[in-house]
């Protein structure tokens, strides 16, 4: 994650301007599987974005890139949608506690 290039932070920015909106808008309900869900597309796209830097960049072929991207993608995708509501759902009620952010429901 620390390497120059390809960066995470651009995939990174995305994601979090992409989620803050997401929240702001109130489409989507703080359930389990609306984290799940939206997790699981946000790490899909994290990935995609650093295999985009990954073909600008060169040095590999394009179908070794995507390929391995596939995997990765949906790897880190499923682990983290998995993870996401055991983290999030305990986080935002330590946050309701400490007054931090209003509550839902």
């Amino acid at each position: 994650m620390t390497a120059p290039s390809p960066t995470h932070a651009l995939s990174l920015a995305i994601v979090g301007a992409l989620t803050a909106r997401l929240q702001k808008q109130r489409y989507i309900q703080e359930d389990f599987i609306s984290v799940a869900l939206i997790v699981f597309g946000m790490a899909v796209l994290a990935e995609t974005v650093t295999a985009i830097q990954f073909s600008v960049q060169g040095g590999r072929s394009l179908i070794e890139i995507w390929t391995y991207h596939q995997f990765v993608a949906l790897s880190s995708a499923i682990l983290s949608s998995l993870w996401a509501p055991v983290v999030y759902f305990p986080l935002n009620r330590w946050w309701e506690r400490m007054g931090i952010v209003e509550p839902t429901g």
